[in-house]
């Protein structure tokens, strides 16, 4: 249960900060652990779900900042903003295609996504459960690889 536990902080951490490596973590995990991979991957997508609400409220709340309210007054930054916005609003289906591929493949950064979707005001429940989702099966196939990998080393 500590395992559990300890998995669901360390994820939570480094959804906030990137320097904590929670594929990293996970990988050794994997080689020290009785835990089925599915349940563990579950945790530690738990973990990093927490921290990315915390990027997404960050961003949400960006665009009251007075420097950023500026820069987002410069037509260079508006026209982005406006493209993005055009992407994403009425179509929560390809918004969440688009932030699943974040969150499952790291690219872009999910951080990233996750305070464009929060200026965005992209529809939080949906948010949620596409990271959720996208992140646990994301550790669940790290885990089964490290696993794999340590069994052969």
């Amino acid at each position: 249960m500590r395992l559990l536990i300890g998995t669901l902080l360390f994820c939570l951490g480094s959804a906030l900060i990137p320097v904590m490596n929670a594929e990293a973590y996970l990988s050794v995990v994997a080689q020290n652990s009785g835990w089925w991979p599915p349940l563990l991957g579950l945790v530690a997508g738990l973990g990093q779900t927490g921290g990315k609400v915390v990027w997404y409220y960050a961003g949400r709340g960006s665009t009251q900042i007075p420097w950023i309210r500026k820069k987002l007054e410069s037509p260079r930054w508006q026209g982005s903003y406006d493209r993005w916005y055009a992407r994403t609003s009425g179509r929560p289906v390809l918004a969440a295609a688009l932030l699943a591929a974040s969150g499952f493949s790291g690219f872009p950064p999910l951080a990233v996504m996750a305070v464009l979707f929060g200026a965005l005001r992209f529809n939080l429940p949906i948010f949620t459960l596409t990271v959720l989702v996208s992140r646990a099966l994301r550790f669940w196939v790290i885990l089964e690889a490290a696993g794999l990998a340590w069994t052969y080393l």
